[in-house]
């Protein structure tokens, strides 16, 4: 696949993941103050908010590629599963750690989310896409709303009061 980000499926793949992996212990020891403890309710409501921002963006995202390329909008539908099920999952794996090595879970939690994502949209949309591809717009779908989740979900938070 020329023209994109990944020229050939195992090698960019592979290369991505030994990127990622080299960055990820310099991270590990990146100085990050625990999170304060918050009750049930506002975990949830953090949760919801993270959920309608990242589907909102990646949606808009995969909309974008999906009316460039004329593609079925249908695809869109996969993208919003995908999502309903990696965010909560993420949220509670990632929940679990706090101190040093909370970027660094953090890290390993959205490279897998991408690939999963990718992946489960290119399984039911495999006449349309191809799996480098899929895997492509969802690594950028997702540096969208983790951008944005680092940038904005703060200043949404404080405004709402969590």
């Amino acid at each position: 696949m020329n023209g994109g980000f990944v020229k050939s499926g195992s090698q960019s793949f592979l290369g991505l993941g030994v990127l990622l992996l080299s960055i990820i212990p310099k991270l590990a020891f990146a100085d990050i103050a625990p999170p304060a403890p918050v009750g049930e309710a506002v975990l949830l409501a953090r949760v919801g908010l993270a959920l309608v921002i990242t589907i909102g963006l990646e949606l808009l995202v995969w909309f974008a590629y999906v009316y460039w390329k004329k593609l079925s909008k249908r695809m869109l539908w996969f993208v919003l599963l995908a999502n309903l099920i990696s965010l909560p999952l993420l949220w509670f794996f990632v929940s679990r750690f706090s101190g040093s090595m909370l970027i660094s879970y953090i890290a390993i939690g959205e490279l897998a989310v991408f690939l999963f994502e990718g992946s489960l949209v290119y399984a039911f949309n495999k006449q349309e896409i191809a799996l480098a591809k899929s895997v492509s717009i969802s690594f950028l779908a997702n540096l969208t709303s983790f951008l944005a989740g680092v940038f904005v979900f703060p200043l949404v938070a404080a405004i709402f009061g969590f």
